[in-house]
């Protein structure tokens, strides 16, 4: 492959929306142009598809990255796959993230008869935040330590969005934010 071609690209002259196509093109993979990183790097660098598929065909149960979700993914849920397994997390402790870290949840698919999404903090740490429902009504979480949907009561479209912050006193914790078909199946 080739390089991302700077051709008609200098100081003082204009952008053309060539020039940006093409950045966008090797990004999303419709030229066979690539982006090449040089430099320096520290830290982790983790290289991952965007989007996650979690079915319950199984009961899963486990830390979100035994799943393939690492922070800033997002994990489709299917939950169509039998009509009692679970998908439970345990999201791990705050002090192997840093504060933005985040996770985020969509139920993709339900099967309507028992199966759940759980998702639920290392013993230590604490979730604050809030799930609006679209009842107009919120289920606030203050220093609980999980989030679930009851049994067949997720909906295609649910979104749980978990992200580390810091809390009073330099602690770490994991704000929520969610949008769902009606509160009251969510606890």
């Amino acid at each position: 492959m080739a390089t991302i071609s700077k051709t008609g690209i200098s100081n003082g002259s204009t952008i053309e929306s060539e020039h940006i196509t093409r950045i966008i093109d090797a990004l999303d993979g419709t030229s066979s142009a690539e982006i090449v990183a040089t430099g320096s790097f520290t830290g982790t660098v983790r290289a991952s598809k965007e989007h996650v598929l979690v079915t319950n065909s199984t009961a899963v149960t486990g830390h979100p990255s035994g799943s393939g979700i690492y922070p800033g993914m997002i994990a489709s849920i299917d939950l169509s796959a039998s009509p009692s397994n679970t998908v439970y997390f345990t999201l791990g402790p705050t002090s192997e993230y840093q504060p933005g870290d985040r996770y985020e949840f969509i139920i993709t698919k339900i099967q309507g008869s028992s199966e759940q999404l759980r998702i639920a903090t290392d013993a230590s740490d604490r979730i604050y935040g809030t799930v609006l429902g679209a009842d107009n009504v919120n289920l606030y979480k203050n220093a609980a330590t999980d989030v679930r949907s009851g049994a067949g009561t997720g909906v295609p479209g649910d979104r749980i969005v978990f992200t580390v912050i810091d809390t009073s006193g330099g602690a770490k914790g994991w704000n929520l934010q969610g949008q769902v078909s009606g509160s009251a199946g969510y606890s």
